[in-house]
């Protein structure tokens, strides 16, 4: 796949009490747009990520796409097909995205992940919280494969929804169980396999290209699991590119792809791999991009 454009929105100082997922999801949207120069119009394909129970959008008309629906109108994207993910990873996201791209020929899809979570318990310190990425992109010209691993432990993260009861008393709708430990930036899980389960989807991907792959992003809360400042693939090393603590995980991969745009234009003439997490499946996912 080819990325144009990415941005991230992220709550004001001080917050705003009555902000939505959509707010942040068109801010960070328009960020992309322009920086792929890219006219909303042009955009054929729109996929939202969000496991935000309320708090998403002012239309509650709208029963489904109940994320992607509020992007496109507001954006005014009228030739977009539209539909919601909920808990996954970008690199299923944007392998779903770039599927469609390649399948049905459509030209420039829009993927953004947007969260609203004050009406959700247990938030803080889960490694979850609000604000949206956003990430235009082609399909590039050629087929890329992603690959996937199962890290073969119960679930990093989970977000039950409360009983009647619990809502009247704490006025939540879900809540957030996370093994994460936001003191020591990791999970307290350590997966036994996880070195071998990098080996296999990194090398999986790095063995079909046919290009030179110059660096190797990884999302931070996968950075305690690959403690490595480089990869060694036969003859070559790749930069692994760990992503700052500075940006929250959820939309580190957006906020480090803006920064690598402005920094090198559309193309730099290699191709870079990502690392992302599923924190819902325990899986791992790995995608290259041009």
């Amino acid at each position: 796949m080819n990325i144009l454009g990415a941005g991230i929105a992220l709550p004001d100082t001080p917050p705003n009490p009555n902000a939505l997922a959509s707010d942040y999801a068109v801010k960070a949207a328009r960020q992309a747009l322009s920086q792929a120069r890219t006219l909303p119009s042009e955009i054929d394909l729109i996929i939202s990520l969000s496991i935000s129970p309320s708090r998403v959008a002012t239309a509650a008309n709208i029963a489904g796409p109940r994320l992607s629906h509020p992007i496109q109108r507001d954006l005014r994207a009228s030739h977009a097909v539209v539909f919601d993910l909920l808990d996954a990873d970008w690199s299923f996201a944007l392998d779903i995205a770039q599927s469609y791209c390649r399948q049905l020929g459509y030209r420039r899809a829009l993927v953004v992940r947007a969260e609203c979570l004050a009406d959700v318990a247990q938030v803080a310190g889960s490694g979850f919280s609000d604000g949206a990425g956003a990430i235009v992109l082609t399909s590039g010209r050629r087929p890329h494969r992603a690959a996937y691993g199962e890290l073969g432990i119960p679930p990093l993260v989970s977000a039950p929804a409360l009983s009647v009861a619990q809502i009247h008393d704490t006025g939540c709708y879900a809540r957030l169980d996370s093994c994460y430990d936001a003191q020591a930036q990791r999970f307290a899980a350590h997966p036994a396999q996880v070195g071998r389960v990098f080996e296999t989807i990194i090398e999986s991907v790095l063995s079909s290209q046919d290009g030179p792959v110059d660096r190797l992003f990884c999302e931070s809360w996968l950075s305690p699991w690959l403690p490595h400042q480089t990869w060694a693939h036969r003859a070559d090393h790749i930069m692994i590119e760990h992503a700052s603590t500075d940006v929250p995980m959820l939309f580190q991969f957006p906020a480090w792809l803006a920064d690598r745009l402005r920094q090198s234009g559309r193309s730099s003439g290699t191709n870079q791999l990502a690392l992302t997490l599923d924190v819902f499946k325990s899986r791992v996912g790995c995608f290259v991009m041009e």
